[in-house]
């Protein structure tokens, strides 16, 4: 078993961040963390909204923002980049990782958990994509 295959399968709870469970955040903070040992600053801190997810992911976005930069074209993305997604779901998105040039690491909700879905099933999906700077 890889060090990638353990972050498989892990259930999805919004605003956890662990093996017991993770949000599209978490599983992309626990795959840097993990993988390469590297505390990501993911959370401003303040206390989720739940109530209000688009405010709460722009909160997110914008501690990401403070650490990469933003690739726009889907065919710029590399391994480790984060890329934003839309989700069917009331016109929110989600987060997901590049674990490789071919698959997306991203949690699928409550009856799935976390997955690798193949890159190029995402482009029509994908809205921004944000790659970590040197100092990270």
């Amino acid at each position: 078993m890889t060090k990638l295959d353990k972050l498989i399968g892990i259930p999805f709870k919004i605003g956890q961040e662990n093996f017991d469970g993770c949000d599209c955040v978490g599983i992309c903070w626990l795959y840097y963390k993990y993988i390469y040992n590297k505390d990501m600053p993911h959370r401003d801190g303040k206390r989720m909204l739940f109530r209000n997810p688009r405010a709460d992911f722009k909160r997110i976005v914008s501690v990401i923002k403070t650490w990469a930069s933003p690739v726009e074209n889907f065919s710029d993305l590399r391994k480790n980049d984060i890329v934003i997604l839309k989700t069917d779901k009331r016109e929110i998105c989600a987060l997901g990782v590049l674990v490789n040039n071919f698959q997306v690491l991203c949690t699928r909700g409550k009856n799935i958990g976390s997955v690798l879905i193949k890159k190029k099933h995402l482009e029509d999906v994908f809205i921004r994509g944000y790659r970590a700077n040197e100092a990270f």
